[in-house]
């Protein structure tokens, strides 16, 4: 109660209907002299100090006072109420139990003809202020926990907004790119999750992502929810999310865990639903997934290398074969017409023999042609095959200083397909390309592969930095046995373009050689058929 408003009070109310009043107060009021001496107070002043009025009427009322409160403080106060200005401020007071307790002190000077004295307004604000230091520190508590915890994670508001972090995620993820690309990849998840768990009653129209996660709680049966329900409502989920950072890919595990906090604001005292928050715990599951993801591109390179050593030996036998069968079948009918001329000559039951022998080695030599395993036909990620393939030949690229870079498109459709083939084929296309750059060693050393989708097929395109293939070697090198590598080269010559032509025939596809425009070299596109049922 201001000074003046308390004077008007004393002078146009009746005096017992103001010390009424002054009872009925919920503070407790004191009235003093210019030196300080109690001359009034009120029933609420003895309940606060335990002292009865008695024990005060008459006394200073430094009998209050506790030593811890500085001098200056006392000072202030005195020279702003001797000047005729209201004072407000805290003290430590002394209860008559000895208790002390924090005053939070309003005091007025009684101004009239001459200076009066002084009415002063007491609140004990020990249980606040104690209330406050509790919560401050635990707060302090809690976030060093927090910060020092070593795992990262950040809270949510119900807009999605972040409204608090960690420094172990500030440490692990930072602030620049792959920050902005987690966060944006956290949203749109979160958002997608939720949606999809909404009943069907709740109509959310057709709005981008982060209207959704905005509206998605707004509409109900048509029906707007109220002003304070909050604008997105959080559920348990867990989900993974990968992201690119500095040419490399980063995977995450994050977990959501709805929070409900009540609100600050004066306007929710009456209807305080409370306010959705989310704590989303992450996890950096790099160094996981590339340990996985090393251990299964060995085991893909190993079964790639075991499947083209096959492909290889089938060719390089069945070639044998019919290399061999074409002069024996000649010299067998040359034999053939000279017995049924009765020729007389003496070496021709050896020729015979000789023959038998050279049939019975092909039949031996076809016996031994390896056999595929009998692979079914299954739904194939095409970026998937392309990934693996690059990934196979990883160390060739370094070891020859090569790049290779990936241009897939992201919504390339699945075929019925064989992957471990395709796969085969794609990585012979690979390394024949790392041959051929490491040979020409041209100034650009880089390898491109993109895939691209129409309505009926998949096409997947290897580009080269190399010299090319010249035209009339297009049709040459799917011949067995053909090969444009030096005879010192390592492995089997002529084979692996005959391998990757089986497997597209296989598949129904094509291949198409050209030249690139974008690197220079060799282009070779494959296109493989979108077959409705799997074979």
């Amino acid at each position: 109660m201001e000074n003046s408003a308390f004077q008007r009070l004393a002078t146009e109310i009746h005096p017992a209907l103001l010390n009424d009043i002054i009872e009925e107060m919920p503070s407790a009021l004191l009235v003093t002299d210019k030196q300080g001496c109690i001359r009034a107070l009120n029933q609420n002043f003895t309940r606060l100090t335990g002292y009865s009025e008695a024990e005060l009427l008459g006394k200073n009322c430094s009998i209050l006072s506790y030593n811890r409160t500085p001098p200056e403080i006392y000072q202030n106060l005195w020279e702003t109420i001797k000047n005729g200005k209201k004072w407000r401020g805290n003290l430590l007071n002394k209860k008559k139990n000895g208790e002390v307790y924090i005053a939070d002190l309003s005091v007025f000077p009684i101004s009239g003809s001459e200076h009066l004295g002084f009415y002063a307004i007491h609140e004990d604000v020990t249980e606040q202020f104690t209330g406050n230091q509790r919560l401050s520190n635990q707060n302090s508590i809690f976030e060093t926990i927090l910060n020092a915890a070593p795992v990262s994670f950040l809270m949510l508001n119900d807009k999605l907004e972040v409204v608090f972090t960690n420094s172990g995620l500030k440490q692990q993820i930072g602030e620049g790119s792959l920050y902005t690309s987690l966060m944006s990849q956290l949203t749109e998840s979160i958002s997608e999750t939720m949606i999809r768990r909404l009943p069907k009653r709740i109509h959310r129209g057709r709005l981008n992502a982060n209207q959704r996660a905005e509206n998605t709680l707004n509409v109900v049966n048509g029906v707007p929810l109220p002003s304070s329900a909050p604008a997105f409502n959080f559920q348990r989920a867990r989900f993974d999310i990968e992201c690119r950072d500095k040419g490399e890919y980063r995977w995450f595990e994050c977990a959501v865990e709805p929070l409900t906090l009540s609100h600050g604001e004066t306007e929710h005292f009456f209807s305080d639903h409370g306010s959705a928050h989310a704590i989303v715990v992450i996890h950096d599951r790099t160094k996981e997934k590339r340990f996985v993801e090393e251990r299964r591109i060995s085991t893909i390179q190993l079964l790639t290398a075991e499947s083209k050593h096959v492909h290889s030996m089938q060719e390089v036998l069945m070639a044998t074969i019919h290399q061999l069968q074409v002069p024996l079948n000649v010299i067998d009918s040359a034999v053939g017409i000279l017995r049924n001329r009765n020729h007389a000559c003496t070496g021709l039951d050896m020729m015979g023999d000789a023959i038998a022998q050279g049939f019975h080695a092909l039949q031996y030599i076809q016996h031994a042609i390896p056999e595929r395993p009998n692979e079914p036909y299954q739904t194939t990620n095409i970026n998937q095959v392309v990934r693996d393939a690059c990934a196979i030949s990883t160390d060739r690229m370094l070891k020859t200083y090569i790049g290779c870079d990936l241009n897939l498109e992201a919504t390339l459709m699945s075929i019925n397909a064989i992957p471990s083939r395709l796969l085969l084929a794609v990585n012979q296309l690979v390394d024949n390309a790392i041959d051929e750059i490491a040979k020409s060693n041209p100034d650009e050393r880089a390898i491109r592969l993109s895939t691209s989708s129409n309505q009926d097929e998949v096409m997947i395109v290897i580009e080269d930095s190399g010299r090319g293939i010249h035209e009339e070697d297009k049709n040459k090198i799917f011949e067995p046995f053909y090969s444009t590598k030096s005879a010192t080269h390592n492995g089997c010559r002529g084979v692996g373009m005959s391998i990757v032509q089986q497997v597209i025939n296989d598949h129904h596809g094509v291949i198409e050689i050209t030249s690139s425009h974008v690197l220079g070299g060799a282009k070779i596109t494959l296109t493989l058929p979108i077959l409705s049922e799997v074979k």
